[in-house]
């Protein structure tokens, strides 16, 4: 699948930053990133939420109210997963939900592993097109 430059962009600076928290922390925070220009790009972290959804949902009050003021080109939204819910086999995913104003949408699934020796272990991304939802209104 082929993104957007916009969404190529958001992607990049997000694998990036998951990169940096799991070189030193266990994990990393649900995360939001919102493009209004390509020179701008605002960064959201949904802290002090309990389960996923709250915080996504924290998170969207925030996005949202920026994309009905008609300036944002992309928006990204990235959070932890199990890579394969039935296995038990140490593989987490870093899932990225990333759209941009033309409404173009995909998911992006970056497979990961801790290593006991220190760093991670990563598979390739794993790309597919999604239905547009926050610029939907738009």
């Amino acid at each position: 699948m082929e993104l957007t430059e916009e969404m190529d962009q958001l992607l990049e600076q997000a694998e990036s930053t998951v990169q940096r928290y799991l070189k030193t922390e266990p994990g990393f925070p649900v995360f939001a990133l919102v493009m209004h220009n390509r020179e701008e790009v605002v960064a959201l972290v949904a802290d002090g939420f309990d389960d996923l959804r709250t915080a996504i949902g924290g998170l969207l009050k925030q996005v949202l109210p920026m994309v009905a003021q008609g300036d944002v080109m992309a928006t990204l939204i990235c959070s932890s997963m199990p890579a394969n819910p039935d296995a038990d086999d140490g593989w987490q995913a870093a899932m990225f939900d990333i759209e941009d104003s033309r409404r173009n949408r995909a998911y992006v699934v970056m497979p990961y592993r801790k290593r006991d020796y220190g760093g991670c272990q990563y598979r390739p991304m794993e790309f597919s097109q999604g239905q547009s939802q926050i610029f939907s209104g738009n």
